[in-house]
C-alpha cells in the first residue's frame, strides 16, 4: 500500500512557492500551475510514498503592498480561512521566504509561525525553503544572523 504524505507550502507572495511546487512536479520553470497541488510517487528508502504538495493561498498584501483596502481585507480573510482549513490535513509544512526580500524573512516569525501556532500545527515537521538566492542584491549580506535565536528548531528523525 502506498502511503500518502501531504505537504503544504506557505509564505508571502512572490517567494517562489509555485515554482518550487512545479519543480517538484517536474514541470517547466516559469509556468504557472493549473492546479493548487501536485502529486508525485517516490521511492524513499525502499518504500513507495505518494507526496502531494499544496500551494497554499497567500494574502494579497503579503510583502507586496503596505496599504489594505476593503477588498484586499476580504480576500485576505478568505485566503487565511482556506489555509486554516488546509493545515489539519497536512503532514508537514514548508515555510518559504525569498532571499531578495527581507520582509518575507521577517514574516516567517511575525506572521507564518504565529498562524501555524494558531492552527495547532506546532508538532508537525516544519521545513524552511529560502528561495531566489540568485536575485539577492548584496550577496555578502547576512540576512540570517547566526547569533539570533531561531524561531523554530530543527528536528532530525
Amino acid at each position: 500500500m502506498v502511503r500518502l504524505v501531504k505537504i503544504c507550502l506557505i509564505g508571502d507572495r512572490k517567494t517562489g512557492k509555485s515554482q518550487l511546487m512545479l519543480n517538484f512536479g517536474k514541470q517547466l520553470f516559469g509556468t504557472y500551475p493549473r492546479f493548487e497541488n501536485i502529486e508525485e510517487d517516490l521511492d524513499i528508502y525502499g518504500q513507495s510514498v505518494r507526496v502531494r504538495v499544496y500551494d497554499a493561498p497567500c494574502d494579497v498584501s503579503s510583502s507586496c503592498v503596505n496599504t489594505i483596502n476593503d477588498s484586499n481585507e476580504k480576500s485576505q480573510d478568505e485566503a487565511r480561512r482556506l489555509r486554516m482549513a488546509l493545515y489539519p490535513n497536512c503532514d508537514a509544512v514548508v515555510l518559504c521566504a525569498s532571499l531578495d526580500n527581507p520582509v518575507s524573512l521577517e514574516n516567517l516569525s511575525k506572521k507564518w509561525l504565529e498562524e501555524l501556532r494558531t492552527a495547532r500545527m506546532t508538532r508537525h515537521p516544519l521545513l524552511l525553503a529560502l528561495t531566489k538566492s540568485d536575485l539577492r542584491v548584496d550577496s555578502s549580506a547576512d540576512l540570517i544572523k547566526p547569533e539570533a535565536p531561531a524561531p523554530f528548531r530543527i528536528v532530525l528523525t
